[in-house]
């Protein structure tokens, strides 16, 4: 019997959620369902407060009273949860929208 996953076990285990995910899923809700990526890689909704300003290494940038992480985005952009509705000129995801869960 072979050990390797079946291709339908590969699209469960690509649509199950971290508690990470589950939480950014219902604050994306909670937040209108657009997110807007800031300098630094804050993902965060638009009109969001300045918590602070930091300097970083590239100058300074500003942080979101409420962010979520790329890597939380990415994640859910992979599983198609978010859909990427406008991209930097040099291609990278700059908005994003809730495209609902998986059935």
């Amino acid at each position: 019997m072979s050990s390797l996953p079946s291709e339908n076990d590969k699209g469960r285990a690509a649509t199950k959620l971290s508690a990470t995910m589950v939480i950014a899923v219902g604050d994306i809700q909670d937040r209108g369902g657009e997110l807007v990526c800031w300098k630094g890689g804050f993902w965060t909704y638009e009109g969001c407060s300045v918590k602070s300003t930091e300097n970083g290494p590239t100058g300074s940038y500003r942080v979101p009273e409420f962010y979520i992480g790329t890597n939380t985005i990415s994640a859910l952009l992979k599983r198609n949860i978010l859909v990427v509705t406008e991209r930097s000129a040099s291609g990278y995801p700059i908005r994003v929208r809730f495209n609902g869960l998986p059935s």
